[in-house]
């Protein structure tokens, strides 16, 4: 039996691109025909936190997609402070969907992945199969729940 702690994403999978001048780390196993599903990490996380996730996923015919977010895990650490907005974010996901020739996809994420998986949800729904927010609600939601939710979150 392999303890837990040992369970790596096959290290075969793993590509790097070239994304608005900075190298990003992307997980992508599977077949192109088969529906993309894109998953989105959170933080200080990296594609490692779908480690578990991946087989079962795979085993029920989806390519996985797991960039590590710029600043995290194999990515670029650039120290421009800019670069690491939600909206930055958004913008590196759909280059790197564009850069790997996905059309259409499904998408999970949570804490930092939320942001960008609510951005291409809203500006891409066309696109967007259907998501997962894993741990963060819709951002418009949050402000308008009242004090009660604020002390709660």
């Amino acid at each position: 039996m392999i303890p837990q702690d040992d369970i790596k994403l096959n290290s075969k999978f793993f590509k790097t691109l070239k994304i608005q001048g900075n190298i990003m780390r992307v997980y992508d196993e599977g077949d192109k025909g088969q529906p993309t599903l894109l998953l989105l990490h959170g933080a200080p996380h990296s594609s490692e936190e779908f480690r578990y996730n991946v087989p079962a996923l795979r085993e029920a015919g989806y390519r996985i997609v797991i960039p590590d977010h710029l600043g995290l895990g194999e990515s670029d650490r650039p120290e421009d402070v800019s670069l690491y907005t939600g909206y930055a974010d958004y913008e590196r996901t759909l280059a790197i969907i564009d850069t790997l020739g996905i059309d259409k996809f499904y998408v999970e994420g949570g804490d930092r992945g939320s942001i960008p998986l609510w951005m291409l949800a809203a500006f891409h729904p066309d696109r967007v199969l259907a998501m997962i927010s894993e741990n963060v609600s819709h951002l418009n939601g949050f402000f308008s729940a009242g004090l009660d939710q604020k002390r709660r979150s």
